[in-house]
């Protein structure tokens, strides 16, 4: 199975303004939204309409991407890190719109990517590199719900004010916001259809 090109961004809100991201890896390329859950298709559009006539940068993993001078200021000032798939505008319409799941997403040395889900409880993934990682979300949901319904996905705002999300956030792990099929059920007949 081939992932698909990821970039991390680094996401931030001043008090009094909207939502920003901006990606250390696709210079000038940034999103805004009033509300943290527009964030993601706004951010994977502006992916897509940066690099329309351009070579997509290689994305550095994103064990280096907190290493920047520029991330860690965004830190201290509470920014945190999403991963944003560089999507085709066909792509990212059929993905807005629909229910979608949150999973954080971190890293020990010298191990994989282990990736836990605040909605899904119970159901974990791991990638070796962080380029599979949304590949390997989408599988391990698959074979955790296989055909049974999900429980209510709650909205990134709601995700974003449970502690253990914010902790692991601080710490350099990152989100990822999974689509799960329309109806709210995941199958692997579905998924390959």
């Amino acid at each position: 199975m081939r992932a698909m090109t990821s970039y991390i961004g680094v996401v931030e809100k001043d008090p009094g303004s909207a939502w920003g991201v901006w990606f250390p890896d696709v210079e000038g390329c940034t999103s805004a939204a009033d509300e943290v859950d527009d964030l993601f298709p706004n951010a994977c559009q502006a992916l897509e309409f940066h690099l329309e006539d351009l070579e997509a940068p290689l994305p550095r993993s994103a064990d280096e991407i907190p290493e920047f001078q520029d991330v860690r200021d965004a830190f201290g000032r509470g920014a945190f890190l999403m991963m944003m798939p560089l999507l085709s505008a066909e792509a990212i319409e059929a993905r807005s719109g629909g229910t979608h799941v949150a999973g954080v997403v971190g890293k020990d040395p010298d191990s994989a990517y282990g990736t836990w889900f605040p909605d899904v409880h119970g159901c974990h993934a791991a990638a070796v590199s962080d380029q599979d990682v949304l590949a390997m979300t989408s599988e391990a949901l698959d074979v955790h719900l296989d055909g049974e319904e999900m429980p209510r996905a709650r909205s990134l705002a709601e995700i974003l004010q449970i502690e253990e999300v914010r902790e692991d956030l601080g710490r350099g792990d990152f989100l990822v916001w999974i689509p799960l099929p329309p109806a709210g059920l995941v199958s692997r007949e579905t998924r390959e259809r």
